[in-house]
């Protein structure tokens, strides 16, 4: 043998072997994502996996052999083993563009790794791509604005999943939020949660347990009256007792004027607010006496139940503004005494502001109403007031849209509702109405019957000691 002809077998050689073993690696990467890979995603590949060893077990015994359900597990472990490569076929392309990206972004660990791709997560209005990296989330956010044009897309945010520090989220808008979102009774909540919209991660809610008190800012047109409407609907709902302050009588909210005591002249008003600080030390003294420390613990107990009142205020600056300034001073001192005191006994204030003002809203007050939700201010002090910075200023101008303050910021789209529901939502409050006075007149009814009883066991008892006495 030449050679020549020694140098070709050995390269003919090498590329057999190469194109076995290349062979025999793929067959075990395929068996190994079918039997490992497959399993630890899908509970039902488990499963199967679990019937055909029994099934084994019991052909074996049976027939004294179990070559057809090793053909057939053989069979199931490689289509699961292709599924799953279907499947992670677009992630390991969006690897490679990412990849790319950072490369291009030095978007880099010190160490020389870029940040790797793990997963990724759709929802209706954004995509969440997670990756594994020790890169400072620091120099993520001064690349945001980069990383936006290179992916043409709006990133809400870029955060660490779960305090993990080696994990960090890319939320990127999917699609905007929709410019109008009719109110449906689904979207009534548990007992202590009131509905408010949506924003790109679901319905939006607040808590009266852990926010109280809540101001609702925005200009005229904004929807805040559309918030406050969808609100006393969730209260009525939910049974509990509404009040609503409004100089306007209630014009705008008509609809629930047959269940919804309405105030709209000061003496009331300050009668309301006087009487509700009285309410708020006697339930002050219900929680001392049966050890508990707020409306949620006391409702839990046997046979004790506290019904939460929920206070509406259409305009608080109308209402801080009396021209009477002892009536003004002391509607101050009622908001602040009850801002401070009745945020465990189930007294909520929800106040809305057409424009908010440092000389309406004094520290206390403020202070103590720690949910603010705030529309769009073309003048950036208002949003300065309400959230602490120019937020409310640079949010889209469309009617419904605001901006909640809680732990973080969130925009939102308010529920809308519009004149065919309220049509049906004021036919429901004449149902609630009527039920009301039903179990009122069965009340007094009831009442009526025990006074009676009583009045006639009094006679009967009085005959009785009459009779007694004589025979002794």
């Amino acid at each position: 043998m030449s050679k020549k002809e020694e140098e070709l077998s050995y390269k003919i050689g090498y590329a057999v072997g190469d194109v076995i073993s290349f062979f025999l690696f793929g067959i075990f990467r395929l068996l190994f994502t079918g039997l490992i890979t497959a399993p630890k995603r899908s509970k039902s590949v488990f499963y199967i996996y679990l019937l055909l060893i029994i099934l084994a077990i019991v052909s074996y015994f049976l027939y004294g052999n179990c070559y057809f359900v090793c053909l057939l597990a053989l069979l199931v472990i490689i289509l699961s083993a292709i599924d799953v490569y279907v499947k992670d076929y677009p992630l390991k392309k969006k690897r490679k563009i990412f990849k790319q990206i950072f490369e291009e972004l030095k978007i880099v660990s010190s160490g020389g790794d870029y940040p790797y791709l793990i997963y990724e997560e759709d929802t209706e209005y954004i995509n969440v791509f997670a990756f594994k990296t020790i890169v400072p989330l620091e120099v993520w956010h001064n690349k945001q604005s980069l990383l936006e044009s290179y992916l043409n897309s709006k990133i809400l945010m870029i955060r660490h999943y779960n305090n993990d520090n080696n994990e960090v989220d890319l939320l990127i808008e999917k699609q905007p939020l929709p410019e109008s979102i009719l109110w449906n009774d689904d979207y009534v909540l548990n007992k202590e949660y009131l509905s408010l919209g949506k924003d790109h991660f679901g319905v939006v809610e607040m808590d009266l347990n852990r926010n109280p008190h809540t101001f609702i800012a925005g200009e005229t047109g904004s929807g805040k009256s559309n918030i406050l409407k969808c609100l006393i609907y969730q209260c009525i709902v939910k049974d509990y007792e509404v009040k609503l302050i409004d100089f306007k009588r209630g014009v705008s909210f008509s609809a629930f004027s047959d269940v919804v005591t309405i105030y709209s002249d000061y003496e009331r008003i300050q009668l309301l607010l006087k009487s509700l600080i009285q309410e708020t030390n006697d339930r002050l003294d219900l929680l001392r006496n049966n050890r508990v420390e707020d409306i949620k613990d006391y409702n839990r107990l046997d046979g004790c139940y506290m019904r939460r009142i929920v206070v509406f205020i259409d305009e608080l600056a109308e209402l801080m503004r009396s021209s009477d300034k002892e009536a003004n001073k002391a509607i101050t001192n009622y908001l602040e005494t009850l801002t401070r005191l009745s945020r465990a006994v189930g007294i909520n204030l929800i106040m809305g502001l057409q424009r908010p003002d440092s000389t309406i809203i004094n520290g206390q007050i403020k202070n103590n109403v720690s949910l603010r939700i705030c529309g769009r201010f073309i003048d950036p002090e208002p949003s300065r007031i309400m959230l602490g910075n120019d937020c409310a200023n640079k949010i889209t101008n469309i009617k419904g849209r605001f901006i909640l303050k809680d732990d973080t910021y969130r925009e939102f789209q308010a529920f809308r509702i519009n004149d065919e529901l309220m049509f049906y939502i004021r036919h429901k409050m004449y149902q609630y109405s009527n039920d009301y006075q039903k179990s009122q007149e069965d009340e007094y009814d009831n009442n009526d019957k025990n006074e009676n009883y009583e009045e006639e066991t009094i006679t009967n008892e009085s005959k009785l000691d009459f009779n007694f006495d004589d025979i002794l």
